[in-house]
């Protein structure tokens, strides 16, 4: 399992569930934003995204950046693909992420 920086890439591997349904791929990403809110934890953040995700190998996902310390909350979106057959989960545009954070950190 590789894991970078907050907001960086975060692999999941063995751990994410591929699913495939009638109108195309799925993919439970839950397990994935978990361990990324582990990353978040410590500066007062958590993502809530949805649990799957609908699209190929590379898709975009909607999901809300929010302060545990305040009332805060930022929408930020996310890319979920694969890299070497590992689940990868990265900011979709890392300078409006990291404004997001910033913004919702107070920092």
């Amino acid at each position: 399992m590789g894991l970078r920086k907050a907001g960086r890439v975060l692999a999941v591997g063995a751990l994410a569930a591929v699913f495939v349904a009638g109108c195309g791929q799925k993919t439970d990403i839950s397990k994935g934003i978990e361990d990324f809110n582990r990353t978040l934890e410590p500066n007062g953040l958590t993502l809530e995204c949805p649990k799957e995700v609908k699209g190929g190998e590379v898709t975009v996902c909607d999901c809300s950046l929010k302060g545990t310390r305040n009332d805060k909350s930022a929408p930020v979106k996310l890319k979920i693909g694969k890299e070497e057959g590992e689940l990868v989960i990265d900011a979709a545009d890392q300078k409006a992420f990291d404004t997001a954070r910033q913004e919702v950190a107070g920092s």
